[in-house]
């Protein structure tokens, strides 16, 4: 049975063909953030700067009805969840 190589061309890394494929797979994940750097950082950096969008925080009414602050209390619990 023949090794499975790393796909980077200059690289001699291989594992044995009988590996378990999620195994595998966490192996050259980990092989390419560790011994491919410079191949990687230029994804973190493209990556780091976008940024989420701010959530608005929602605001209520003093003379609201309890249809309208039911609808507060669960917009607040999910603002909440956000930040």
């Amino acid at each position: 049975m023949t090794d499975i190589r790393c796909p980077v061309p200059q690289c001699d890394v291989s594992w044995p063909s009988t590996t378990v494929p999620e195994v595998l797979l966490k192996l050259l994940n980990m092989h390419e953030r560790t011994a491919h750097l410079s191949t990687t950082s230029t994804t973190v950096s493209m990556t780091a700067g976008v940024k989420a969008k701010k959530v608005k925080r929602p605001v209520v009414s003093a003379p609201g009805t309890s249809e309208e602050w039911t609808y507060f209390a669960q917009r607040w619990s999910e603002y909440k969840q956000a930040i």
